[in-house]
């Protein structure tokens, strides 16, 4: 093995044990994403409360445009610095240069565009929000490669912190908007503060300055790694945002919002988990790639355990979701109910897919992800074509089944044909995650027939049922029993190691 220079050390992990690593990681990130989805979830539900359908409809209208130019902004380039074994000091101040200069023709792209994309949906408001988040996109690749960075060196309190922060700042920014404008602004001055203090934070603890930008010999190689990134995620945007754009077009604002909420609602969370611990894991996988059987077992536990954490709270959601709409966003949005169900049997499956991205991430496979990409979204368009006749649920229904019946199986084969994680691990992986599921559906759904009473005291004894069911089901079959162990042998160890600091600082 090479030795690394005190150039390249600056950007590495301290030389520590990468199990009690991963291990302190993965549960500092559980801890701060259970509070930023708290607060995002509080956000949700309040907005939706002194907004209106037709407020969020006009946000979603706007979205794709961003996201679609924003993908244009990060090239790849965060994901190259993380994956690389070595990185210099000029390789991320060229990295960084190359966002900033992306950044600016995207603000640029997104400004002229505006108009155009008002007059597609007859609706101005759509062109002054563009015009206001231009600036915006461009601001926040100041702190992409920040970042980055901190996750290249497993700094994760410290990102833990940043986002927090962040979070806590935008929500209650938000709030304080949502009541004095009521309109649509108030969600984008949500995301003002929260790039402002995102921003703010990363530059303040990586103490990181870029150079002036010089020319790399490992320039092409990390733009080749870059670009097969930024094909997936363009590909992955059609795929996440053609139905919005159709919805909107055809059904107008109102049957987008109630759309936009319920796929937010349900699938937004399992992003807010899938993106923090793919922070961890794909330096980790990637350390790891000379040793396929360790990589292999890391992948497999690491997926286990969210799904432990996740499958259940979905299945309950979905069998009563109309419980759960009529508490959250109340009665003037269970228009999102029967659409938050058939979105719900994409998620489930989406908790073992999504992860998949990390394998060809860390094996270098990025002409693959991009591949897979745009089979994705070719499926995707088909799908939402398909059901767009008969509305957000159509479309809603029509995705789910081609989730599970076309891009499930493509993609597990996909994947599977070389490295260290082959399509019959992912299906020994899955298959008691299935049983258990089945086992806790039986009595949710009895208590969703059978209770009259409270709605709030229905969901939590519902979803008590649910996760005891699920888990022990789990804890019967022997499969199962490996990720209690795996789950114990992670967090024993790191709350041993707090409370013994606790003690020592008593």
């Amino acid at each position: 093995m090479s030795k690394i220079s005190t150039e390249e050390a600056i950007f590495e992990p301290p030389p520590e044990d990468l199990k009690h690593r991963v291990a302190g990681a993965v549960a500092v990130t559980a801890v701060a994403q259970i509070v930023k989805i708290a607060l995002q979830f509080a956000a949700l539900i309040i907005l939706a409360r002194l907004l209106t359908p037709d407020d969020f409809g006009v946000v979603a209208m706007a979205g794709p445009v961003i996201a679609f130019l924003a993908i244009l902004q990060d090239l790849g380039l965060s994901q190259a610095t993380i994956q690389r074994p070595s990185l210099t000091q000029r390789q991320a101040s060229t990295l960084f240069w190359l966002n900033v200069a992306a950044g600016t023709m995207v603000c640029f792209l997104i400004v002229i565009s505006a108009p155009l994309v008002g007059r597609f949906y007859d609706d101005e408001r759509v062109t002054l929000l563009l015009w206001a988040s231009g600036p915006l996109v461009m601001f926040s690749c100041l702190y992409t490669q920040h970042m980055a960075l901190l996750a290249r060196q497993m700094r994760f309190r410290d990102l833990a912190i940043i986002e927090g922060t962040a979070a806590t700042f935008a929500f209650c920014v938000a709030v304080g908007a949502a009541f004095v404008l009521r309109d649509f602004w108030a969600t984008f001055a949500y995301s003002l503060a929260l790039a402002l203090s995102t921003a703010i934070g990363a530059i303040t603890i990586t103490r990181w300055r870029p150079s002036r930008p010089k020319r790399d010999p490992h320039f092409r190689e990390m733009l080749h790694f870059g670009t097969g990134v930024t094909g997936f995620n363009l590909a992955n945007f059609l795929a996440r945002n053609l139905d919005n754009v159709l919805i909107g077009k055809a059904w107008g604002s109102v049957h987008l919002g109630l759309y936009d909420r319920a796929y937010k609602l349900l699938l937004f969370p399992l992003q807010q988990v899938n993106g923090p611990v793919q922070r961890v894991m794909t330096p980790a996988l990637s350390s790891m790639l000379e040793q396929p059987d360790r990589y292999r077992h890391a992948y497999i536990r690491v997926v286990g355990l969210m799904a432990m954490t996740t499958a259940p709270g979905i299945l309950v959601a979905s069998i009563c979701s109309d419980w759960i709409i009529a508490l959250l966003l109340g009665p003037r949005w269970m228009g999102v109910a029967p659409i938050f169900q058939a979105l719900s049997f994409a998620g489930l499956v989406q908790i073992f897919n999504n992860p998949i991205g990390w394998l060809f991430v860390t094996q270098g496979r990025t002409s693959e992800l991009a591949r897979w990409g745009m089979f994705s979204a070719l499926t995707c368009a088909a799908a939402f074509a398909v059901g767009l006749p008969w509305g957000s649920v159509g479309v809603a229904i029509s995705y789910a089944a081609s989730e599970l019946v076309v891009r499930t199986p493509a993609l597990w084969w996909y994947i599977g044909r070389r490295g260290a994680v082959r399509a019959s691990d992912i299906i020994r992986m899955v298959l008691p995650f299935t049983l258990a599921s089945a086992f806790a559906a039986l009595p949710v759904f009895a208590i969703r027939l059978t209770w009259r009473h409270d709605l709030l005291l229905g969901v939590v004894i519902a979803t008590a049922i649910g996760y005891s069911i699920f888990w022990l089901a789990l804890g019967c079959l022997p499969a199962g029993r490996v990720y209690w162990k795996e789950g114990r042998s992670l967090l024993l160890p790191f709350l041993a190691r707090r409370i013994g600091r606790f003690n020592d600082a008593a």
